[in-house]
């Protein structure tokens, strides 16, 4: 069972990263089935795997990106887009991301994952 702290502290990870505003939404959609996903996924991917070193915050998000391109996730993908660039990363890498995830995933999931970053992009 996750403390309180621990979700507290990777809710905060996730916010600045993803965005305050974005957070807030996925929590107060979350029903009594998923509330208890949101936190895990706060307390573990965000506050402790997202945190490691070995790899920078750009290259992590770049790796999410790549990830969820590759499930079709074009609403968590926009979002991500949104957070690379904040924190520096380029289009041309985004872009490059979701090439080279196409090349496991396949070009039609690229190609969706390109229009979602497009439109993520305009924003």
């Amino acid at each position: 069972m996750l403390d309180e702290e621990h979700i507290a502290h990777g809710r905060a990870i996730r916010a600045e990263v993803i965005g305050h505003d974005v957070i807030e939404a996925v929590y107060a959609a979350a029903d009594d089935l998923e509330i208890d996903q949101q936190d895990y996924v706060s307390a573990y991917s965000w506050g402790e795997v997202f945190n490691r070193p070995g790899l920078s915050k750009q290259t992590r998000l770049l790796i999410n990106i790549a990830a969820l391109a590759t499930m079709g996730e074009r609403d968590t993908l926009k979002n991500h887009v949104r957070a690379a660039i904040r924190l520096g990363c380029s289009p041309t890498e985004i872009r490059e991301a979701i090439i080279q995830a196409g090349t496991c995933a396949g070009p039609i999931r690229a190609a969706h994952a390109c229009r979602a970053a497009a439109a993520a992009l305009r924003d």
